[in-house]
Parts: C-alpha cells; structure tokens; sequence
C-alpha cells in the first residue's frame, strides 16, 4: 500500500505550470516562422479579432436566451463563458483539409491560427474576470480592459522574443554538448511560462504589467525552433524532436 498516493491532488496548477508550457513549445516549435510571417494578418485577424466576436456572439445570444428559460444572468458572466469556449482546436479540421486535398496555405493559417488563439482567449477572459470582480462596469474599467487586453499580448510577443534571444545565446554556447543544449530548449517552455506569470503576480520594476503567458512561450517556441535548432548537429536535432514528442505525450496521456 503506496500511502502517500493519498495526497497526490491533480491540481489546476499542476496542469498550467507543468503540461501545459510543453504543450504549446511541441506545437509552435515545428511551424515554420517566415510562413507565420507571410500569412501574419490572416492569422492575427483569426486569432483576435475572430475569438473577440466569437465571444461577443455567443455571450449576447445566451444573455437574451437565458431569460427565456426564468435563469437571469449577467451579460459580463456570459461573456466570461464565450471567452472560455471560443478557443478552438483545428485537429479535426486540419484532418478533414487533409482528407480533402485542401490548399495548403487553409491549413498553415488555421493551424497557425490554433497557436495564438488559446493565448488571446485566456487574456480575454483573465480582463473580463478583473472587471467583473470590480463590481463596476463602464467606460472607464472598459478602457482599461482593452488596455490589459493590449498588454496581455504585445508585452506576451516581447517577453517572448526576449527570453527566445537569451536562450538562442546559451545553447550556441553549447551546442557541442547535445544534453545540455537539448535540456535548455526544453526547459525554455518553462521557464518562459513561470517567469511570465511572475511578472502578472509581481509587476516588472515596480510596474503593474501584465503579459500573456501562453502567447509569450508561443513567441519563443516559434523563434527557438526556427532559428537555434539550426546551431544543432542533425543527430541532435533528431534526438531533441524526439524528446518534445516524448513529453508532449506525455502531457497529452
């Protein structure tokens, strides 16, 4: 009798700060960043503008069901929901594009849509959450929420690419030892992640800024994996693939 396996909780936290970065760096790490790029606005206008009015519609719609029904329900706690659901995994879809012999540029964007997508959704939903613990709901916590909103993800791509320099520098500096450059990039994902929660705990020099986490390891994900994988000897980059796709499974399972 393993006593101690009492205790073992699967916590919220355990899911955000353990699988859930490794997840993200397996995704992003393989799309290639200059196709990103090229279809940026496509993306981008999918990503934010698509899960904004995708959360909108669903929260007005279930804010003028739901009375039909004798359930009264705040349009700021419907709109709470939109953002929870509006994030969208495309694994069904790509398949169907594939089946389907669908252009291959569909595809790039949808998947490159999925990537950024899951980031916006959980910094809409992290503003509307302060809003609504406020208790006040007008112009004023609605121009600050779009600004939360703004520096959710602008300060996620900064910190990204930062940390992504960083770590760029460290592995090239290691690169004739395979373990240890393949224990830097997987620990990127991490470290990435946790340090960009500290900052939403703590501030960054004194400042209440807050940056997207998920958008922030996406950014490093994409810029690792384009550009310091390249530094890597074939036989290393092989073993580091297969490494991710190992934990990525593990995550999955």
């Amino acid at each position: 009798y393993v006593g101690f396996l009492d205790d073992l909780i699967l916590t919220p936290q355990l899911l955000f700060f353990i699988f859930l970065p490794i997840l993200i760096f397996e995704s992003a790490f393989n799309m290639n960043i200059r196709k990103i790029v090229d279809n940026g606005w496509s993306i981008g206008l999918l990503a934010v503008l698509g899960l904004l009015i995708s959360s909108f519609l669903i929260a007005t719609v279930l804010y003028f069901v739901f009375p039909f029904i004798g359930i009264e329900v705040p349009f700021i706690v419907t709109l709470l929901f939109g953002a929870i659901i509006s994030s969208t995994d495309p694994v069904a879809v790509l398949a169907l594009f594939k089946t389907y012999g669908a252009p291959k540029r569909l595809s790039l964007i949808f998947e490159g849509e999925s990537l950024f997508n899951d980031g916006t959704a959980v910094a809409l939903f992290m503003v509307v959450l302060a809003v609504a613990s406020s208790g006040v709901f007008d112009a004023s916590t609605v121009i600050e929420g779009i600004g939360m909103f703004l520096s959710m993800l602008i300060g996620g791509i900064i910190l990204g690419l930062l940390m992504a320099g960083l770590f760029y520098r460290a592995i090239r500096g290691a690169k004739s030892n395979e373990f240890v450059a393949v224990t830097l990039l997987i620990i990127s994902a991490h470290l990435v992640f946790v340090v960009s929660e500290a900052i939403n705990e703590f501030g960054l020099f004194g400042l209440d800024i807050h940056v997207s986490s998920i958008i922030a390891t996406t950014v490093a994900a994409l810029f690792l994996g384009n550009y310091a994988r390249h530094t890597l000897s074939p036989r290393t980059d092989e073993y580091l693939e297969k490494s991710v796709e190992h934990l990525a499974f593990i995550a999955k399972w």
